[in-house]
């Protein structure tokens, strides 16, 4: 049988296998063991909660036959007893519980036969004030239509779980509770509060608390296999690790009473208003439809390049010889994963966007508490009105925080679940090849085997393919420090704001990284040999190419950067309709910076040339520090570390940049502000000039930016943004025309800096400050209205003058230098400097200019305090 039958036989014949399927069989212990350990691979799944055995009636989760067993009240946790709260997953079997203990109290005190002295005196009490003592500790009113049995077995459970809990944080705290045991303390304290609320009519939080920290029913987790390691680490890291729960631990503990440990429970259950600001604020980064495109375009873009980039694995596999190495086979195998990842990737999707859950932990959106926006949470802060809870009220809060609030973020979820789906199925089915092929299997017992593998696969197959998903989506875990610094991010609200996305950024750079010849972790598998070192090479072999490619487009002008460093220079630039970070087609400029990786490996290439070309190299030490700039040129332009780039700017010169970023900051807070800003963009192309905070607001704002004055070029042109490739609204690759103006063209080629007035008149703090008004009517005047009243230039503008000027006889002399410190430069440096003046002039002077009063009294009035400041025997502007 040939190769390309078997493929054919072995992988078409897989197709009706569900990716999603094969998951979920993985997360609940069904796939084959391996020897392999869990340190030798960098990730598994996530725990899926689609598979709980859920008990029906209270009778599935009470023996109501016997008494309490005696021997087990000294469980830690609820298995071992008559109830068993881990396997309540609804609020209705909860309360059923509730009011069986509450009618069976008498067989619980008597199996007890003088037990704990807790227990006794609960029910004591409980029959004394049932509901006012009740509804101290639960925080609620219950009203008059609570029976007695809900009232008597709600205090007993609640004494029952805060017993329990104080035992299981007495564990944590000696150090002697592993992750599982972690997992079921955050889900025992989630279920405490569940018993608050469910006794309190509030079925859908109620609800929501007992599912929050669900573990599949019947799994060992303490002695599982690695994939359950995996996936109780991740859920405990998700939400602060060991030490939040060693925190909460410490305060059960330092609890005095049952209701003191309840309180506190449930105010460290419920989110704070910080985490509902901050899951609004992100969810607006993320509203813009050119975001998802991003999204989408780079996802695909990575699984795409994965197919070449496997091809070369192999090449280098079979050229080395490697045992078990990569075969070409597996190139086939990936192609065929696309196919089944895409089906089984739209019912992810779809599952996502309708449930707002996604199957995995580790993705793109970050936060201290997730679903931060929910009537629970909003009648859990003092300072918000209260809401009745599973009144219409509060069921619209909850849906307008399921689908408006966290709509961007339920997109992104589903973007990344449909293409985790894709990069999954093609790693399975590569890894599958591969594994019958070092069997030494050969015909149908091949086919077969590569069937059963993608059926079946073992768990080193099956966490292979988990990190391929996490890895082309960029939702790979970070390393030790990466995890610590995404913790303080994320419980930090200022450090958030600065730095609101951690994960993926750092992902981005490290999958760049890791295809160029620079990267330590690659060299380090080249040294450790076999797979490794022929996927290492593969990489950096195709990051290579690209670069090598980027710099040769980049030095034929096909490819930009971000320009020259001085504003001034990159200003004139702008003038010819060159565009920063774009490939050049003809006289069209595609911007192409947010197409990462593809974009930062562009960027590399032509930030590196850029500095070559405007810096003397000497050496290879100069060639370094050239990369290095590059580099730091490329991150800066990105739109994830604009928040720390500008802030930092700000930081190191205030008196620059700090009233800027503020003001960026404060537009930021607009409800959607990327979609409402990209509203605007398509609406009104015209880029505003802004001066304050609310200049920046109204910037952004359908409707209200057409009251600001538009951003002119030196010629007094309106700058207009061209539009995208496509449809405008969605797309992120901006584009430019080239002006094909010799004007534009000579400036940029001697080098002349285009300087826009300045924003004052004068210096120093006597200075005064042009309304937004009069700096537009300035620059207007500049480049449009100013012109020669004699001379060979009589009646031509700043445009028309300099391009007399650029054809007269003087200025083609052979005399005549180029360059920035020639006389052609310093030429048409004097023009512009020229009508700059003659507009100041113009516009302080000219009586019948209609904001020259207002501009000249405020002037004359600064000159009398600096006069005044300055000189004692001045008294008046007479004198």
């Amino acid at each position: 049988m040939s190769l390309a039958t078997q493929m054919l036989k072995g992988f078409f014949g897989s197709m009706k296998t569900q990716g999603d399927d094969v998951i979920e069989r993985a997360n609940t212990g069904k796939l084959i063991d391996t020897s392999e350990r869990m340190d030798q691979v960098n990730e598994a799944a996530t725990i899926n909660t689609d598979n709980i055995d859920v008990p029906t009636t209270a009778d599935e989760v009470l023996d109501t036959t016997q008494p309490v067993n005696r021997a087990r009240q000294s469980d830690v946790s609820f298995d071992g007893r008559n109830y068993n709260l881990q396997n309540v997953t609804d609020p209705d079997e909860l309360l059923s519980i509730i009011d069986y203990i509450g009618s069976k109290n008498n067989n619980f005190v008597d199996a007890r036969g003088g037990g704990p002295q807790s227990f006794d005196e609960t029910v004591k009490k409980a029959k004394k004030v049932p509901l006012q003592e009740l509804e101290n500790i639960i925080g609620y009113k219950l009203g008059d239509g609570v029976s007695p049995e809900r009232v008597t077995g709600a205090r007993i459970l609640l004494q029952e779980s805060a017993d329990n809990l104080r035992t299981m944080a007495q564990k944590i705290q000696a150090g002697e509770a592993d992750v599982a045991f972690q997992l079921k303390f955050r889900q025992a304290i989630s279920s405490h509060v569940g018993i608050q609320q469910s006794v309190a009519s509030m079925a859908a939080d109620s609800g929501r608390a007992l599912n929050a920290w669900r573990i599949p029913v019947g799994a060992d987790m303490g002695q599982g296999s690695s994939i359950y390691q995996t996936q109780l680490q991740q859920a405990v890291d998700k939400y602060g690790g060991e030490k939040a729960v060693n925190k909460l631990a410490e305060v059960i503990l330092d609890s005095k009473d049952l209701t003191q440990v309840t309180k506190r429970l449930e105010k460290m259950h419920f989110a704070k208003g910080t985490d509902m600001l901050m899951e609004i604020w992100i969810n607006g980064l993320l509203s813009s439809p050119a975001t998802h495109a991003v999204n989408t375009m780079s996802n695909a873009l990575v699984a795409g390049l994965a197919v070449p980039e496997r091809f070369m694995a192999a090449s280098f596999s079979k050229l080395r010889r490697t045992d078990d190495g990569v075969k070409y086979g597996e190139v086939m195998g990936q192609m065929y994963g696309v196919a089944a990842g895409m089906r089984d990737g739209f019912r992810l999707a779809y599952k996502a966007m309708k449930d707002g859950e996604v199957s995995d932990p580790s993705m793109k959106y970050e936060a201290r508490r997730y679903n931060a926006f929910s009537s629970e949470n909003i009648n859990a802060h003092p300072f918000l009105p209260n809401i009745k809870a599973n009144s219409s009220t509060a069921k619209g809060v909850d849906f307008f925080g399921d689908w408006v609030v966290r709509l961007p973020s339920r997109f992104l979820g589903a973007e990344d679940e449909f293409f985790k789906s894709v990069g999954y199925r093609m790693e399975l089915n590569s890894l599958a090849y591969r594994q019958a092929s070092n069997e030494g299997l050969e015909g149908d017992e091949f086919v077969a085997r590569v069937a059963d593998l993608i059926e079946n696969p073992t768990e080193e197959i099956h966490l292979g393919a988990t990190n391929a998903s996490r890895y082309q989506t960029f939702t790979n875990d970070l390393g030790q420090n990466g995890k610590d610094a995404q913790k303080f991010i994320n419980n930090f609200a200022p450090a958030k704001i600065i730095l609101p996305f951690v994960r993926t950024p750092t992902n981005i750079i490290k999958y760049t990284a890791h295809r160029t010849p620079f990267n330590y972790q690659m060299w380090a598998d080249v040294k450790a040999g076999g797979v490794k070192k022929d996927v290492a090479l593969a990489r950096m072999s195709m990051g290579s190419g690209a670069l090598l490619m980027g710099f040769n487009y980049a030095l034929e002008g096909k490819i930009t950067g971000k320009g020259p460093a001085e504003k001034s220079h990159r200003e004139a630039l702008k003038l010819t309709g060159w565009q920063p970070y774009s490939i050049k087609v003809g006289d069209n400029y595609y911007a192409y910076n947010r197409l990462d990786p593809l974009g930062m490996f562009l960027g590399l290439s032509a930030d590196t040339a850029e500095v070559l070309q405007y810096a003397e190299i000497e050496d290879s030490t100069d060639f370094a520090f050239a990369a290095m700039t590059s580099i730091a040129k490329n991150l800066e332009n990105k739109s994830y570390m604009e928040g720390i780039a500008n802030f930092i700017n700000a930081f190191e010169d205030p008196d620059r940049y700090m009233e800027t970023y503020i003001s960026r900051l404060a537009a930021s807070t607009i409800p959607y502000t990327s979609l409402v800003g990209q509203v605007e963009r398509t609406l009104d192309p015209t880029v505003n000039q802004t001066y304050e905070i609310l200049d920046r607001i109204a910037s952004r704002t359908p409707y209200f930016s057409k009251d600001l004055p538009p951003r002119r070029n030196i010629f007094g042109e309106p700058i207009v943004l061209q539009g995208g490739l496509g449809w405008d609204f969605v797309s992120p690759v901006y584009t430019s025309v080239d002006t094909k103006d010799p004007v534009a063209d000579e400036i940029v080629k001697q080098e002349v800096p285009i300087r826009m007035h300045r924003k004052h008149y004068g210096t120093g703090k006597f200075r005064t400050e042009y309304t937004p008004e009069e700096y537009d009517r300035l620059v207007v005047l500049t480049g449009k209205e100013i012109a020669d009243t004699k001379g060979p230039y009589k009646g031509m503008n700043l445009h028309q003058t300099l391009q007399a000027v650029m054809k007269s006889d003087a200025y083609n002399d052979q005399r005549m230098t180029d360059g920035p410190d020639g006389s052609k430069a310093a030429a048409l440096t004097s023009v512009i400097n020229k009508f700059k003046e003659a507009a100041i002039k113009k516009l302080l002077s000219d009586k019948t200019e209609p904001l020259h009063a207002d501009f000249l009294a405020r002037v004359t009035a600064n000159e009398i305090k600096k006069r005044k400041a300055y000189d004692s025997s001045f008294t008046g502007i007479g004198q």
